[in-house]
């Protein structure tokens, strides 16, 4: 499979920009501004709405170009781990991880230059240790829980509350690359 060819990631997330290019992606980042979806459908259908809508938001902007738009979310139990609002906020959501496992939803959504959608789902599970105080006070004194839904990121200081992980790593960062390199693939075939 060739990866000479540009792909334009309709994302402002520097990680998912490492992650493609990590496995030899050329990439641009490309923010929408889509107004994303957090409510009012399952999880999985929310993530893939709003990638779908990054993606075609994008697509009209780069219309010769590979799209990929990508959503990700947090649940615990019927719980969406959205982005915290304040210090208090993200403290909370991180003791309710604490010890606990959750899952994460990803919605990748590829637009080819022709204009075909190819679009996934793939979840992920986390357990998280029994964190202390201490340890969650460190961690927000960082400020890494700022932007992120559920208060951290696998690929950040976070990492060290993490006890395991079920399925694929990059469906945790936010871009399941397994997955899209399939879809990748199919658009070259054409």
């Amino acid at each position: 499979m060739s990866k000479e060819f540009r792909i334009i990631l309709a994302s402002g997330s520097i990680w998912r920009k490492r992650l493609l290019e990590k496995h030899g992606y050329n990439c641009r980042r490309c923010t929408t501004h889509f107004e994303e979806k957090k409510v009012g459908l399952p999880a999985e259908e929310l993530v893939l709405y709003n990638a779908v809508g990054k993606a075609r938001l994008a697509a009209k902007r780069y219309p010769n170009e590979i799209i990929v738009g990508a959503d990700t979310m947090g649940i615990i139990g019927s719980t969406v781990l959205t982005k915290p609002r304040n210090r208090a906020h993200a403290l909370r959501m991180l003791k309710s991880l604490s010890g606990k496992s959750h899952r994460i939803v990803t919605g990748i959504c590829l637009v080819s230059p022709a204009g075909r959608l190819y679009k996934d789902v793939v979840s992920a599970t986390v357990t998280f240790k029994k964190l202390s105080m201490e340890s969650l006070g460190r961690y927000l004194d960082s400020g890494q829980w700022q932007g992120k839904a559920g208060s951290y990121a696998i690929q950040g200081l976070a990492k060290s509350f993490i006890d395991s992980v079920e399925g694929s790593h990059s469906t945790i960062v936010g871009l399941p690359i397994e997955e899209l390199s399939r879809m990748i693939a199919k658009v070259n075939r054409l």
